[in-house]
């Protein structure tokens, strides 16, 4: 089966997000519903010393 590629992609870098990462991603995902057909995230932790890739 062929995959096939997201229309749109955005990259979120995140540094110590732990306590707003999963409501900012939210609201990216669902804003993009809005504009793309098909859509990835990707995100990049830069180092975060508190939860963020936990909570990823």
């Amino acid at each position: 089966m062929k995959r096939s590629l997201p229309e749109l992609s955005v990259i979120v870098p995140v540094y110590n997000e732990a306590a707003h990462i999963a409501r900012s991603l939210r609201i990216i995902a669902d804003t993009l519903k809005s504009i793309a057909a098909s859509f990835e995230l990707i995100v990049v932790d830069d180092g975060s010393r508190d939860r963020t890739w936990e909570q990823l």
